[in-house]
């Protein structure tokens, strides 16, 4: 399984920055998923199924950067992915929870 580093930054002041890291895609993205819903909750805001992934996004698109750096098991070198790539990764795995009846 690639490491994976998510490189965060909440707000414009470099204070915001931080990193995590998982083990793997599906980690990654459940995670940032939980922090989404972390952050809605903290805001009192509910999101309702049907508008999940669009309100995630949005809140993607809120953040002052985010980018994900993988290793790549064959190099063991780290490939960067931007904002995009994320939400595509995001897409990929929800549509995999729905498709197999736990969707978010």
């Amino acid at each position: 399984m690639p490491h994976i580093i998510v490189l965060l930054q909440s707000t414009h002041h470099w204070a915001s920055r931080t990193y995590l890291e998982y083990e793997s895609i599906d980690d990654c993205m459940d995670a940032l998923c939980r922090i989404f819903e972390g952050f809605m909750r903290l805001k009192n805001l509910y999101v309702d199924n049907k508008n999940y992934l669009l309100e995630l996004f949005n809140f993607l698109d809120t953040l002052e950067d985010i980018s994900c750096v993988v290793m790549q098991g064959d190099s063991n070198m780290y490939t960067p992915h931007n904002k995009l790539w994320i939400k595509e990764q995001l897409f990929l795995r929800l549509d995999r929870l729905d498709c197999d009846g736990m969707g978010y």
